[in-house]
């Protein structure tokens, strides 16, 4: 429930970045329909750093794909190639 108060409050300001740690994981299918509408919208008019292992997230919301890797970071500017990297 945290998670989700955590969100809705987020969600209801404007700001030039948003950092989203595995928000779509927590609730149920009505409150993640929710989100993911917010959430497109939040993206016309903002950035967003996102954490998550959702690769279908990752492909509906990313243009680039930074891995973290045993302490260094990779970047992929191919979405893709991000995941694919990801899963092997």
């Amino acid at each position: 429930m945290r998670s989700r108060v955590a969100f809705g409050l987020s969600m209801a300001f404007d700001f030039d970045y948003y950092l989203i740690d595995e928000v779509m994981s927590v609730g149920d299918a009505q409150f993640k329909r929710k989100c993911a509408e917010v959430f497109q919208e939040k993206l016309q008019k903002s950035n967003v750093v996102l954490v998550t292992h959702t690769m279908s997230e990752v492909e509906k919301l990313c243009d680039i794909v930074l891995l973290v890797r045993n302490g260094s970071i990779q970047v992929y500017d191919d979405v893709a190639e991000g995941i694919k990297a990801y899963n092997s």
